[in-house]
């Protein structure tokens, strides 16, 4: 499916053995979503950040005011407002996220609401 040809296919099932064998997949998905539910929680106590959508899994949806978005890229974080037709900015996180990259993101959001 993403370019593999069919003669290599032992490489590609070596990689999903392994992502599956032992629950790698569902260790992953776990930390993802924490996080994402931790990153929620921390958005829904500013309260000029809104959240678009109760969140579910590792996306989260929110409602931004400008400056904080202008604030988060002078910061060095790229946030796309036009993604959802500017109605509301998505976060992902992953299975590689951790509690400290969540911190840091709402410290720096923080700084600038306080």
């Amino acid at each position: 499916r993403s370019g593999h040809l069919l003669s290599k296919m032992r490489f590609v099932s070596a990689q999903l053995e392994a992502y599956i064998s032992n629950d790698v997949w569902l260790r992953n998905a776990r930390q993802a979503n924490k996080m994402g539910k931790k990153l929620s929680e921390g958005l829904n106590k500013h309260h000029s950040i809104e959240l678009a959508y109760q969140t579910k899994a590792n996306e989260v949806f929110a409602k931004f005011p400008k400056h904080i978005i202008e604030h988060l890229n002078s910061e060095g974080y790229k946030i796309n407002q036009e993604e959802l037709d500017g109605k509301a900015i998505r976060l992902v996180t992953a299975w590689n996220t951790n509690e400290s990259d969540v911190n840091q993101l709402l410290e720096t959001i923080s700084n600038k609401t306080s």
